[in-house]
């Protein structure tokens, strides 16, 4: 039911969200797929209540499946760079932070490019972030809220990993979820940009061994002065 939903709001965009993503349209949609006949009474009350909790299940799913791919991509990414990085020393551990930067925010920039959902999770935002407030702007809203949770989540499991590795820690009184909701909201942003200006990425500039040069995107640009001002090196006694 769930993955049927999706199909059908990716087809036929947000206008369907509350007319046409209904128990009906998704139980058609799985007999279509699958043969499989179910009816009504078989689904509400016993999976969800009524068709607006449904309808909130299936706008939450598009976070808590997407964006952890979409995570799961960037930490890919860097793990060769996190192996092949020189970890003993403060100087050595802030080039790695610079270079995991540089690689992990290209790629999740092209995760974000590549996402088939991404520009419907961008109309969801946008809707909810409406000045009116009718009843399916405040579901979509409430939708938003509960997806960024699962989102930040799932970054500060990622953050918090990083973080051990590079032996770094949180300047207070900031906290690790405000750092992941300022990333969020850089990447989106720059990944709204990219889709409709140039510039956004291989910015070339000097800063690989010996000033060799290395391609960057604005997100990545970004993403280093985030890290450098939400971030403090743990001092260590030993390599």
């Amino acid at each position: 039911m769930l993955e049927a939903g999706r199909a059908i709001l990716l087809e036929r965009g947000l206008q369907t969200q509350a007319s046409s993503l209904t128990f009906k349209a998704a139980l058609d949609r799985v007999a279509a797929d699958t043969g499989l006949q179910f009816s009504n009474a078989s689904i509400i009350g016993r999976i969800w209540k009524d068709q607006r909790e449904f309808r909130l299940e299936v706008l939450n799913s598009f976070a808590s499946i997407d964006y952890r791919s979409e995570i799961d991509a960037v930490v890919a990414a860097i793990a060769p760079v996190l192996a092949d990085s020189d970890l003993s020393t403060e100087a050595s551990r802030s080039a790695a932070i610079r270079e995991v930067c540089r690689v992990g925010g290209a790629r999740h920039v092209q995760a974000l490019r590549d996402s088939s959902t991404f520009a419907l999770w961008i109309g969801i935002w946008s809707i909810a972030a409406s000045s009116d407030s009718t009843t399916e702007q405040r579901e979509l809203h409430e939708a938003l809220m509960d997806g960024y949770e699962v989102i930040n989540s799932h970054f500060e499991e990622a953050f918090g990993a990083l973080m051990d590795i590079l032996m770094v820690r949180v300047r207070e009184p900031l906290t690790v979820r405000q750092f992941a909701d300022a990333v969020g909201a850089l990447v989106e942003g720059c990944s709204i940009r990219d889709r409709v200006t140039e510039g956004m990425a291989h910015i070339m500039r000097p800063t690989g061994p010996d000033g060799q040069m290395q391609e960057w995107t604005t997100f990545s640009i970004g993403l280093v002065a985030l890290a450098t001002e939400f971030f403090e090196p743990i001092p260590s006694s030993g390599p």
